[in-house]
This record gives structure tokens, sequence and C-alpha cells, in this order.
């Protein structure tokens, strides 16, 4: 009877480490015990804007990473290959940025799949994380991520550059005044940390306007800007092999956060 219970046991832990749901690795932050940070740019290339941005991240030696969108991409090649000669790592936001969750199997494939391709086309390597446009996704979006052998690269640090900046009461446009820039800048240099990885965005205003600010701070901290890969690589990550609906797994590992889940709840755009 004892025997029999062990094997019952046994069977269950089999099916449920064997049997669920095929999930990406979610990359959200780095070593904290190590002095890096990453910068990621979602969106474009932009032109006039992606230069700006390389441009200043080139004075300031900083690295970082671009989650292009394919539409773009295709429209730009010369800046994709300008990001890849000044050393910085290509990711993908999708070919069309859409909302993936509301999309067919078929769809989502395309949009994942596609854009893999075309920058494999243009650096002659493919990707190695995805983003999803506005961090949304589902089951489907997940499982398609997998089977394109890409890992999810998320963030910590969020700097909202995407919303509409509103002026205090009498105050003119942000952009004219510079207090936009002084407050997106702020709002990420108070969260950061070893290990970090900054959302921002390719082509606004206010992002250029404050990086140089941010790059600073992150100078005096004695921090560097590395890319997504270069900041993973300092991790011995624990890759959950499944995780059962609707519930959220989130294991660690030291440093490393790996989480599987029906849907993001994290707002980007």
């Amino acid at each position: 009877m004892f025997s029999f219970r062990i094997f019952k046991i046994s069977l269950v832990l089999f099916l449920s480490t064997t049997c669920l749901i095929a999930s990406p690795v979610f990359f959200y932050s780095g070593s904290s015990h190590k002095p890096l940070v990453a910068l990621s740019f979602d969106d474009g290339p932009k032109p006039g804007a992606t230069q700006a941005l390389l441009a200043i991240l080139a004075h300031h030696h900083a690295k970082a990473t671009f989650f292009v969108v394919g539409r773009d991409v295709s429209q730009n090649p010369d800046l994709i290959l300008q990001m890849q000669k000044e050393g910085h790592e290509i990711a993908n936001h999708s070919i069309s940025h859409l909302r993936l969750d509301e999309l067919t199997d078929s769809q989502i494939e395309l949009e994942i799949e596609g854009n893999s391709a075309l920058i494999r086309s243009l650096t002659g390597k493919r990707p190695v994380f995805f983003r999803p446009p506005g961090g949304r996704y589902n089951k489907k979006v997940l499982e398609k991520v997998e089977k394109a052998g890409l890992k999810m690269g998320m963030w910590n640090i969020n700097a909202g550059d995407y919303d509409i900046f509103t002026p205090a009461k009498g105050e003119k446009s942000w952009s004219h005044t510079g207090k936009g820039d002084q407050r997106l800048a702020q709002k990420i240099i108070t969260q950061l940390q070893p290990g970090c990885i900054v959302l921002m965005h390719n082509g606004n205003e206010e992002t250029l306007a404050a990086l140089p600010l941010v790059l600073k701070a992150i100078e005096a901290k004695g921090y560097t800007c590395v890319t997504l890969s270069e900041l993973y690589a300092t991790l011995k990550p624990v890759v959950p092999r499944a995780g059962l609906e609707p519930a959220r797994t989130a294991l660690r590992s030291t440093d490393f956060k790996s989480v599987v889940s029906t849907n993001s709840t994290t707002p980007a755009q």
C-alpha cells in the first residue's frame, strides 16, 4: 500500500513537470552585486531621433539595447547597421507594433518570426530578446516566443516617456522649459541600482533631453551601461519548465527573476 502511494505521488510529479505549458525565460533584472545597468529603447529606428540618441550614447561610451519595429527597420536599414557597428544590441519588438494578445496564432507568429528574420538579414544574427508591444502578452504569445527561441526582455524601471506630459498650471510646455526633461531624468535616477533594466523610447524629445542627465548619474554612481545579453551573462538563471494557469510562478536564483504568467499587467507602449 505504501509503495503504491509513493508510485502515485511520483506519477503526479512527473506529469506536472512534463505536461505543462511551455514558456520562455523572463528577464527583469541582472545581478545586484555587479555595477552594471542596461538601458533599453523601444520602437524605431527613426531618422534624426535615432542618430541623436546614438550620438549621446557614444559620447558617454554607453551601450544599449534597441527593441526595434520591423516596419521601421525595413525603411531604415542603415540605422540598424549603425547600431550594430557601435556595439549596441538589436532586439525584437514585433513587425507592426500591434497588440499581440488580440491577434490570431498565425498573426502572432508572423509578427515575431518575421521581425527576427528581418533583423538577421541585416545583422547576420538572430535577436536574443523579444519585448511585446505595450508589454502585453497572453499564453499564445508566450508559446510563439518560446517557439522562436527568444527570451522575454522585460524591465524593472519604466521611464514612462510615452506619456503625454501635462505642464503644471501656468507653465509652458515642458519641452520648452526643460522641466519635463528634468522630471523624467529624476524619475529614472532615483530608481537606479545595480542590475536594473531601464525602459525608454526611441524618438521621444524628452527622452533625448533627459538621457545625458541619466548617463551622468550612472557614471557618478560608478555603473557601466551594458547590453541586455551582457547583463544576462552575469547570471545563473533558473528557467521554469512551465507555469500553471492562472497562477503566476516566480523563481529566483540569487539575482535572477524568471516569471511565467498568463498575462502582463505592466504598462508600456
